[in-house]
């Protein structure tokens, strides 16, 4: 699935509030209008892991300035969990921009935050991935370097879309070696006037290397 493209349907349920429904992450959410002091949004959902179930809390100043994910387990399984940083992700009667899905397919769920909406095609976020071992989320800068990504569990693969500028764009293709994650193949489109112009890449033993080029599909 397109994480970018993902929408979740909102209805109002309160004066104050709107209740929103994010299937692809199985998550119910709580937007306030006018938003409470320091809290715009509360999400809430199962979590395969302590808990069973955790709320994420989006707090900040309106209309969607994010200061802190604040994540609470249930019944105290974990700490709450504070991460401090900088978003502005869309938050509204209809869009939440937090993810909370396994990234790393290791069964438990992750957790993403839009960090803006840009003018173009490149999203980017935030991502954490949830450590056992530690007991919380801990940023991962490699997923975080991604761009509009797009998860397929079923092929335990990530896709990021890209463009660079009106002329050149395409989409990278990553899978988790040994913990890492790994650039395994690109496909890339070149524009001009003459037409599109389409290079695969495939990495082999650690470099990407020209495999076909050709007109675009």
């Amino acid at each position: 699935m397109r994480i970018a493209a993902l929408i979740l349907a909102a209805a109002i349920a309160a004066p104050t509030a709107a209740g929103a429904t994010f299937a692809a992450n199985d998550l119910s959410c709580t937007v306030y209008t006018p938003a409470k002091p320091g809290l715009l949004a509360t999400c809430d959902g199962p979590f395969k892991g302590p808990g069973e179930t955790i709320s994420i809390e989006l707090h900040g100043s309106a209309p969607n300035q994010v200061q802190t994910i604040r994540l609470k387990f249930a019944d105290g399984a974990l700490p709450t969990q504070d991460i401090a940083l900088k978003a502005e992700p869309v938050i509204d009667l209809e869009t939440v921009g937090v993810l909370f899905m396994d990234f790393n397919f290791d069964g438990l769920e992750d957790l993403g935050v839009m960090e803006f909406l840009p003018a173009g095609a490149n999203v980017p976020y935030k991502f954490y991935l949830f450590d056992p071992a530690q007991g919380k989320f801990v940023e991962n800068a490699a997923l975080s370097a991604l761009t509009s990504p797009e998860v397929q569990t079923k092929k335990k693969q990530i896709s990021s879309h890209w463009q660079d500028g009106a002329a050149r764009s395409g989409h990278d293709l990553y899978e988790w070696i040994k913990g890492t994650l790994t650039l395994v193949s690109r496909v890339e489109q070149n524009y001009s006037d003459s037409g599109c112009q389409a290079k695969t890449y495939q990495n082999e033993a650690g470099k990407l290397m020209l495999k076909s080029e050709g007109v675009c599909k």
